[in-house]
């Protein structure tokens, strides 16, 4: 029974995906809506498949054949092992921001309470998985959509992990929102995933992100790709602590132009990185340790 469901559903995403996306899609919608797991699926499994469950999955895929990510189609998308409510309101967490927090981490092995600030904080993801690599961190996260950070909050909350959320912009003369209450005025490390996508690279996009997910989150002028890049370093390098780290997620086509940023403002040994498909994608650079 499973597997017959299983073919049908995945010859009707075929009609969207590829053959190995259908493959992964049509096992995950399994998997969440009847609760079974694959091997379940790939044995045939024997189970009870409700008409309400038949109308969900009907209703589910009606959503994925218009492009949808299936990540709001489910409500659920996984990052570094913890699982994130996500809607059309937040991006999707993507893999190669998994890998900037794995930078993150390795740098602050022995740390025992980092002060870290999200900036550009989405549904949270890079806050709430520092917060829960690191037990002992201090770990403001902010954002200027009022709708991603009621999601980041549900997260935390639901998480069981401190992290305290503010409403902030970015471009403003205070990124890290106003007051400092418990949190730092200093901090160890001050991250971000600021919107990058230039309007003229919109043609290359596919339309289950640019029919869905935010436009504020992704899209910055044309004129002014460093726009969100600059604004941020500049408030991080009075915020830091000397020492203190400043990563990015970056347009793969601006790296070598954002470490001339960082230097040019006064950051120190400014790094790129390539994510695991050899793009270059993360930025970090070092506040300067001033003489006294």
């Amino acid at each position: 029974m499973l597997q017959s469901l299983y073919r049908d559903v995945n010859k009707a995403l075929s009609v969207v995906y590829d053959q190995y996306e259908a493959r992964a899609v049509a096992f995950m919608l399994l998997e969440s809506l009847l609760h079974v797991s694959r091997v379940d699926i790939l044995s045939d499994k024997d189970i009870t498949f409700s008409s309400l469950q038949r109308n969900q999955l009907q209703g589910m895929l009606d959503r994925l054949v218009k492009h949808e990510p299936v990540q709001y189609v489910l409500g659920v998308a996984d990052f570094c092992g913890l699982a994130l409510e996500v809607g059309p309101g937040v991006l999707i967490p993507r893999p190669e921001t998994e890998e900037l927090v794995q930078w993150i981490c390795d740098d602050l092995k022995g740390v025992i309470s980092p002060t870290i600030v999200d900036v550009c904080t989405g549904s949270g993801c890079i806050a709430l998985a520092l917060s829960h690599r690191f037990s002992g961190a201090c770990v403001l996260a902010t954002d200027l959509s009022e709708a991603a950070l009621e999601v980041a909050r549900r997260n935390a909350c639901r998480l069981s992990l401190p992290v305290t959320f503010r409403q902030a912009d970015a471009l403003g003369e205070n990124p890290f929102g106003d007051g400092v209450g418990a949190i730092s005025p200093m901090f160890d490390v001050v991250v971000s995933n600021p919107p990058y996508i230039r309007q003229c690279e919109r043609a290359d996009m596919d339309a289950n992100v640019l029919d869905y997910e935010p436009e504020q989150a992704l899209f910055v002028p044309d004129n002014s790709p460093l726009l969100f890049y600059e604004a941020i370093a500049r408030a991080a390098l009075v915020r830091l602590k000397p020492g203190g780290a400043l990563y990015f997620e970056i347009n793969r086509s601006f790296g070598q132009q954002i470490l001339a940023m960082l230097s040019s403002i006064g950051f120190t040994a400014p790094e790129l990185r390539s994510d695991a498909y050899g793009n270059p994608r993360m930025v970090k650079a070092t506040a300067p340790i001033r003489p006294n």
